[in-house]
């Protein structure tokens, strides 16, 4: 897009994470799913993006259940409306899609996580990505 970007090295920067929004705030369950979503699509490369989509539609239906099921009903709509979000939003990310992964950027992927981390956390008591095991492609 022709911007440059710069740093400070000796800078440093503190991520209040999920902070600035409570837990069991509905624009926050949209914010987590809509951009996951969008963090999916724009980084996955084309080959198994399609398995791994459908994978995470599933898992969020799963989710969105859950959520119906529990009483959260604006958490359950929060994530029907982030799956629109994303659609209306994935035609803009086309040309930008996996830029980030071209030589030309000096941007390495070193591998993808071969397993599902939310089944990993749910099925297998994960709680750490560094408790995972992470396998580089060849």
């Amino acid at each position: 897009m022709g911007y440059r970007i710069r740093f400070i090295p000796s800078s440093t920067v503190y991520h209040v994470g999920g902070a600035t929004l409570q837990r069991g705030n509905p624009f926050k369950t949209f914010l987590n799913f809509r951009n996951n979503l969008l963090l999916l699509y724009k980084n996955l490369p084309a080959r198994g993006q399609g398995r791994i989509m459908l994978f995470r539609k599933i898992l969020d239906t799963i989710s969105a259940f859950r959520f119906l099921f529990q009483g959260a009903f604006k958490d359950f709509w929060a994530v029907i409306r982030a799956h629109l979000a994303f659609y209306e939003m994935k035609s803009s990310y086309k040309g930008i899609k996996n830029r980030n992964k071209s030589p030309e950027n000096n941007v390495i992927v070193s591998g993808i996580y071969p397993g599902s981390i939310v089944l990993d956390f749910f099925l297998k008591g994960k709680r750490k990505f560094s408790d995972l095991e992470f396998k580089k492609r060849s």
